[in-house]
């Protein structure tokens, strides 16, 4: 990932796809997975809960754009590469974002205008 930017190197991408399926108590290789998300440089610690099939991950307080930006570019690699993840809290400062499973993820994609080309 390109910090904040949402943007990915092409050999970045395909090492992150060598972690596909992985699973909730695969503890290093969701760590690297999350240490190399969009604003990585900003994030302060995440959790995993395996009986819940749940991820927090916290960071730093962002701008708005750049909430959205992560919390949208991040879901989206960790439901395509995590197994058994079915809800991924992300923490910025105060603000607290729940995304419960991928059709909640596309109603993201609907409401949000920073990934048009216009």
């Amino acid at each position: 990932m390109d910090g904040i930017t949402g943007q990915t190197s092409e050999k970045n991408d395909e090492v992150m796809f060598l972690f596909k399926g992985s699973e909730l108590t695969d503890n290093d290789y969701l760590g690297k997975i999350i240490r190399d998300l969009n604003s990585h440089e900003e994030l302060k610690i995440f959790s995993l809960y395996p009986e819940e099939k749940q991820i927090t991950i916290r960071y730093n307080k962002l701008n708005e754009q750049e909430v959205q930006i992560t919390t949208i570019t991040n879901s989206t690699f960790i439901f395509n590469l995590v197994s058994d993840v079915e809800k991924i809290i992300f923490r910025f400062g105060e603000r607290r974002y729940d995304i419960k499973n991928k059709e909640e993820l596309d109603n993201w994609y609907k409401r949000i205008k920073i990934f048009d080309s216009k």
